[in-house]
């Protein structure tokens, strides 16, 4: 998941975000129990829409970790519409994409990935200066492309840490597909629609679920389901007066 939830920001501004994004790593396909795992997020939005004649437009950048292996940035870009002339409900497509490669413990890999996500964004409450309860869910798939080298267990191909001696069964592989995911959640903002410079901040929890592959061995033998949750806060800031 992008993590990027919320209604369409009528001022041009930024957002900062730390989260923890539901998904699933690459390592876990190769290991007995393949399942979803959170990834520690750092983000960052810029509302340019306005700059541009593009109201609702953004462009980001993110930095993802929380594995054993190194983390990675990955450039995101983003589009809200709002439904209804009251702000009530807002549309949201973003992409992101980027080429990463890490190792540990005697395991390596490389991976190309590209994904697209759609969402919605539905106030629940009264439309508040201070607070706003907000409901959220969409949809997302990746296109992913990695090869890698590890070790794994000789009798069940299961991807294991690699010993320091070298008399490891080492394998190299590569999985290639496109997988789907959805999430939903629950979003409360606070401190927005002041005519001051600070946009506020949003507290969210989500659950997620999709599809993954399972790794035996270096060689793709199944699709698997995971479903995980995740948290997030964000504070946004930029301009002090909203335009229609």
């Amino acid at each position: 998941m992008t993590g990027s939830t919320g209604a369409i920001e009528r001022r041009p501004g930024v957002e900062a975000q730390v989260a923890v994004t539901p998904g699933f790593f690459l390592s876990s396909a190769t290991t007995e129990d393949v399942s979803g795992r959170p990834s520690q997020q750092a983000a960052g939005w810029l509302d340019a829409g306005e700059w541009v004649g593009a109201q609702g437009l953004a462009v980001g950048g993110r930095y993802v970790g929380g594995d054993d292996s190194n983390g990675y940035g990955e450039p995101m870009v983003r589009y809200r519409h709002a439904v209804d002339s009251e702000d009530r409900f807002t549309l949201q497509a973003a992409g992101f994409g980027t080429v990463a490669s890490g190792s540990n413990s005697g395991a390596s890999y490389e991976a190309t990935r590209l994904g697209a996500e759609v969402a919605f964004d539905g106030r629940v409450t009264p439309k508040s200066s201070w607070l706003e309860v907000h409901g959220f869910g969409g949809a997302s798939v990746l296109g992913l492309d990695a090869s890698g080298t590890y070790c794994t267990a000789p009798a069940t191909g299961i991807g294991v840490d690699c010993r320091e001696d070298g008399t490891d069964h080492v394998v190299s592989g590569d999985v290639a597909g496109a997988f789907p995911a959805a999430f939903a959640g629950i979003g409360i903002d606070m401190a927005r629609h002041l005519p001051i410079a600070v946009h506020g901040a949003r507290l969210e929890a989500m659950a997620a679920g999709g599809m993954m592959p399972e790794i035996r061995d270096g060689v793709r033998t199944d699709t698997k389901p995971w479903t995980t949750f995740g948290v997030a806060i964000t504070v946004r800031a930029g301009a002090a007066e909203e335009t229609k």
